[in-house]
Protein backbone atom coordinates (compact mmCIF):
# COMPACT_ATOMS: atom_id res chain seq x y z
CA UNK A 1 0.00 0.00 0.00
CA UNK A 2 1.16 3.15 -0.65
CA UNK A 3 1.78 6.15 1.59
CA UNK A 4 1.10 9.58 0.87
CA UNK A 5 3.00 12.73 1.80
CA UNK A 6 0.68 13.39 4.69
CA UNK A 7 1.10 9.58 6.35
CA UNK A 8 5.07 10.10 5.92
CA UNK A 9 5.37 13.21 7.78
CA UNK A 10 3.40 11.89 10.38
CA UNK A 11 5.06 8.91 10.73
CA UNK A 12 8.35 10.91 10.82
CA UNK A 13 7.28 13.40 13.40
CA UNK A 14 6.13 10.47 15.33
CA UNK A 15 9.55 8.83 15.05
CA UNK A 16 11.48 11.97 15.88
CA UNK A 17 9.01 11.84 19.34
CA UNK A 18 9.97 8.35 20.12
CA UNK A 19 14.19 9.22 19.58
CA UNK A 20 13.82 12.28 21.58
CA UNK A 21 11.93 10.60 24.46
CA UNK A 22 14.46 7.51 24.52
CA UNK A 23 17.15 10.28 24.64
CA UNK A 24 15.26 11.89 27.50
CA UNK A 25 15.38 8.91 29.46
CA UNK A 26 18.75 8.08 29.04
CA UNK A 27 19.58 11.85 29.99
CA UNK A 28 17.84 11.13 32.61
CA UNK A 29 19.76 7.44 33.53
CA UNK A 30 22.88 9.07 33.36
CA UNK A 31 21.93 12.20 35.10
CA UNK A 32 20.93 9.75 38.37
CA UNK A 33 24.13 7.82 38.07
CA UNK A 34 26.13 11.09 37.81
CA UNK A 35 24.09 12.38 41.02
CA UNK A 36 24.60 9.26 42.64
CA UNK A 37 28.56 9.02 41.94
CA UNK A 38 28.73 12.88 42.97
CA UNK A 39 27.08 12.10 46.15
CA UNK A 40 29.08 9.14 47.11
CA UNK A 41 32.74 10.93 46.26
CA UNK A 42 31.32 13.63 48.34
CA UNK A 43 30.33 11.40 50.93
CA UNK A 44 33.95 9.54 51.07
CA UNK A 45 35.81 13.15 50.93
CA UNK A 46 33.87 14.05 53.94
CA UNK A 47 34.68 10.82 55.45
CA UNK A 48 37.89 11.29 54.63
CA UNK A 49 38.41 15.21 55.97
CA UNK A 50 36.76 13.77 59.24
CA UNK A 51 39.59 11.39 59.45
CA UNK A 52 42.16 13.64 59.10
CA UNK A 53 40.34 16.20 61.88
CA UNK A 54 40.33 13.42 64.13
CA UNK A 55 43.75 12.30 63.73
CA UNK A 56 44.52 16.38 64.58
CA UNK A 57 42.25 16.66 66.92
CA UNK A 58 43.62 13.27 68.84
CA UNK A 59 47.43 14.90 68.13
CA UNK A 60 46.08 18.46 69.58
CA UNK A 61 44.58 16.41 72.70
CA UNK A 62 48.05 14.33 73.08
CA UNK A 63 49.80 18.05 73.13
CA UNK A 64 47.27 19.40 75.45
CA UNK A 65 48.07 16.33 77.71
CA UNK A 66 51.51 16.53 77.74
CA UNK A 67 51.46 20.45 78.11
CA UNK A 68 49.34 20.09 81.13
CA UNK A 69 51.58 18.22 83.07
CA UNK A 70 53.89 21.19 82.81
CA UNK A 71 54.02 22.95 86.11
CA UNK A 72 56.29 24.65 88.33
CA UNK A 73 56.22 23.29 91.76
CA UNK A 74 57.37 25.28 94.42
CA UNK A 75 57.94 23.36 98.03
CA UNK A 76 58.59 23.67 101.88
CA UNK A 77 61.51 20.85 102.51
CA UNK A 78 62.36 19.46 105.75
CA UNK A 79 65.14 16.69 105.93
CA UNK A 80 66.71 14.58 108.42
CA UNK A 81 70.24 12.66 107.75
CA UNK A 82 71.14 9.23 109.22
CA UNK A 83 74.57 10.90 110.96
CA UNK A 84 74.52 11.99 114.43
CA UNK A 85 71.71 10.80 115.45
CA UNK A 86 71.81 11.82 118.94
CA UNK A 87 73.48 15.06 120.79
CA UNK A 88 73.71 18.62 119.91
CA UNK A 89 74.95 18.04 116.53
CA UNK A 90 71.95 16.38 115.86
CA UNK A 91 70.93 19.47 115.19
CA UNK A 92 72.89 19.76 112.47
CA UNK A 93 71.44 17.10 110.57
CA UNK A 94 67.40 17.83 110.57
CA UNK A 95 67.26 20.86 108.05
CA UNK A 96 64.38 23.25 106.84
CA UNK A 97 64.16 25.05 103.76
CA UNK A 98 62.65 25.50 100.04
CA UNK A 99 63.09 23.92 96.66
CA UNK A 100 61.59 24.43 92.92
CA UNK A 101 61.64 21.96 90.60
CA UNK A 102 60.05 22.35 87.02
CA UNK A 103 57.88 19.07 85.76
CA UNK A 104 58.50 18.20 81.79
CA UNK A 105 56.29 15.43 81.35
CA UNK A 106 57.99 12.71 83.56
CA UNK A 107 61.45 14.51 84.27
CA UNK A 108 61.81 16.90 86.71
CA UNK A 109 65.09 18.95 87.13
CA UNK A 110 65.11 20.63 90.83
CA UNK A 111 66.89 22.78 93.22
CA UNK A 112 66.81 23.44 97.15
CA UNK A 113 68.64 25.40 99.93
CA UNK A 114 68.37 24.19 103.24
CA UNK A 115 69.62 25.30 106.50
CA UNK A 116 69.86 24.17 110.46
CA UNK A 117 67.88 26.13 113.20
CA UNK A 118 71.03 28.11 114.91
CA UNK A 119 71.50 27.44 119.15
CA UNK A 120 71.93 31.20 120.24
CA UNK A 121 74.96 31.49 117.51
CA UNK A 122 75.49 32.04 113.85
CA UNK A 123 78.72 29.95 114.49
CA UNK A 124 76.57 26.91 115.08
CA UNK A 125 74.34 27.08 111.64
CA UNK A 126 74.81 24.21 109.24
CA UNK A 127 73.32 24.88 105.82
CA UNK A 128 73.11 22.87 101.93
CA UNK A 129 72.42 23.52 98.94
CA UNK A 130 71.87 21.13 95.61
CA UNK A 131 70.00 20.79 92.50
CA UNK A 132 69.11 16.63 90.71
CA UNK A 133 67.35 15.31 88.15
CA UNK A 134 63.95 13.14 89.38
CA UNK A 135 62.54 10.86 86.80
CA UNK A 136 58.65 10.19 87.32
CA UNK A 137 56.75 6.65 87.13
CA UNK A 138 54.01 4.85 87.94
CA UNK A 139 53.48 1.12 89.02
CA UNK A 140 49.99 -0.25 89.77
CA UNK A 141 48.74 3.02 89.55
CA UNK A 142 51.01 4.16 92.83
CA UNK A 143 53.35 7.78 91.59
CA UNK A 144 56.87 6.73 92.47
CA UNK A 145 60.37 8.91 91.29
CA UNK A 146 64.07 8.04 91.02
CA UNK A 147 66.57 10.69 91.45
CA UNK A 148 70.12 11.34 91.75
CA UNK A 149 71.88 14.47 92.29
CA UNK A 150 74.88 16.74 94.03
CA UNK A 151 75.27 18.74 96.98
CA UNK A 152 77.81 21.06 98.94
CA UNK A 153 77.01 21.74 102.91
CA UNK A 154 78.79 23.82 105.19
CA UNK A 155 78.83 22.85 109.06
CA UNK A 156 79.92 25.79 110.82
CA UNK A 157 80.09 24.09 113.83
CA UNK A 158 82.96 21.71 113.03
CA UNK A 159 84.25 24.50 110.48
CA UNK A 160 84.03 22.55 107.69
CA UNK A 161 82.30 21.85 104.65
CA UNK A 162 81.36 18.72 102.56
CA UNK A 163 80.38 17.82 98.97
CA UNK A 164 77.87 14.93 98.24
CA UNK A 165 77.22 13.02 94.91
CA UNK A 166 73.50 11.11 95.54
CA UNK A 167 73.10 8.49 93.37
CA UNK A 168 70.50 7.13 94.35
CA UNK A 169 66.81 8.54 96.01
CA UNK A 170 63.72 6.90 95.76
CA UNK A 171 60.30 9.31 96.27
CA UNK A 172 56.37 8.49 96.83
CA UNK A 173 53.35 10.68 96.75
CA UNK A 174 51.56 11.05 100.05
CA UNK A 175 48.86 13.64 98.91
CA UNK A 176 48.18 14.90 94.95
CA UNK A 177 45.18 16.95 95.16
CA UNK A 178 44.24 19.50 92.32
CA UNK A 179 47.04 21.81 92.93
CA UNK A 180 48.98 20.37 96.29
CA UNK A 181 51.91 17.53 95.65
CA UNK A 182 53.98 16.45 99.33
CA UNK A 183 56.59 13.56 98.35
CA UNK A 184 58.36 11.63 100.88
CA UNK A 185 61.55 10.88 99.61
CA UNK A 186 64.48 8.10 100.84
CA UNK A 187 67.97 8.76 99.48
CA UNK A 188 71.77 7.58 99.95
CA UNK A 189 74.54 10.24 99.31
CA UNK A 190 78.22 9.71 99.25
CA UNK A 191 81.30 12.63 100.54
CA UNK A 192 83.66 12.97 97.35
CA UNK A 193 85.18 16.18 98.68
CA UNK A 194 85.51 18.28 102.10
CA UNK A 195 87.83 20.79 103.84
CA UNK A 196 88.08 22.79 107.18
CA UNK A 197 86.95 26.19 107.13
CA UNK A 198 89.42 27.96 108.38
CA UNK A 199 88.51 31.41 109.82
CA UNK A 200 89.07 33.02 113.47
CA UNK A 201 85.40 33.82 113.01
CA UNK A 202 84.01 30.76 112.67
CA UNK A 203 86.61 28.91 115.06
CA UNK A 204 88.09 30.59 118.05
CA UNK A 205 90.95 27.55 118.32
CA UNK A 206 92.58 28.62 115.29
CA UNK A 207 93.39 27.73 112.23
CA UNK A 208 93.45 23.26 111.21
CA UNK A 209 91.32 22.57 114.76
CA UNK A 210 92.16 18.65 115.69
CA UNK A 211 88.67 18.17 116.89
CA UNK A 212 87.40 19.90 113.63
CA UNK A 213 90.14 17.73 111.69
CA UNK A 214 88.85 14.38 113.28
CA UNK A 215 84.97 14.97 112.56
CA UNK A 216 86.13 16.31 108.76
CA UNK A 217 87.77 13.00 108.98
CA UNK A 218 84.79 11.01 109.93
CA UNK A 219 82.12 12.65 107.71
CA UNK A 220 84.60 12.45 104.67
CA UNK A 221 86.17 8.94 104.69
CA UNK A 222 85.39 6.91 107.25
CA UNK A 223 81.37 6.97 107.36
CA UNK A 224 81.35 8.60 103.52
CA UNK A 225 77.51 7.26 103.12
CA UNK A 226 74.62 9.30 104.60
CA UNK A 227 71.60 8.07 104.88
CA UNK A 228 67.95 10.99 104.11
CA UNK A 229 64.94 11.34 104.43
CA UNK A 230 63.07 14.32 103.04
CA UNK A 231 59.36 15.47 103.42
CA UNK A 232 58.29 17.83 100.38
CA UNK A 233 55.05 20.06 100.58
CA UNK A 234 54.28 21.61 97.63
CA UNK A 235 51.72 22.87 95.30
CA UNK A 236 51.41 23.02 91.17
CA UNK A 237 51.98 26.21 89.67
CA UNK A 238 50.89 25.73 86.17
Amino acid sequence: MSTTPRHRSIAGRALALSAAVALSAAADDVGADDAASYAADTRADAARDASHLGGRGAYLARELDVASHRFWWPTVVVERGSTNLTGVRSIDETRFGLGLAYRTGSLSPHVRALISPSLGAYQNLAGAAGAGLRVHFELGGVPFSYGVGMSVEARLRDSLWLAYATPVELGTALYRGDSAEHYVFVGARHSLAGALINSYLLDPNGYDNEDSLAELSELRDAHAWQLYVSLVFGRRVE
